[in-house]
């Protein structure tokens, strides 16, 4: 799967968390990101997105 080697190669290079911005109108793939383990946070929590139409937030552990 794309995103568990994604979230392995983001381990990889040492980064102790993993952000994503997202769309609610992407509702299966935000749902896809909640089965594998990220969690919503608000926007503040995350670094700056260039992606102007991003209304959900999410933060996965690593």
């Amino acid at each position: 799967m794309v995103l568990t080697a994604a979230i392995d190669r983001v381990r990889a290079l040492g980064a102790t968390e993993f952000f994503l911005a997202s769309n609610a109108r992407l509702a299966s793939a935000v749902h896809l990101y909640e089965t594998m383990g990220f969690v919503h946070v608000p926007p503040s929590e995350l670094p700056p997105s260039p992606y102007d139409r991003a209304d959900v937030f999410m933060r996965y552990p690593l």
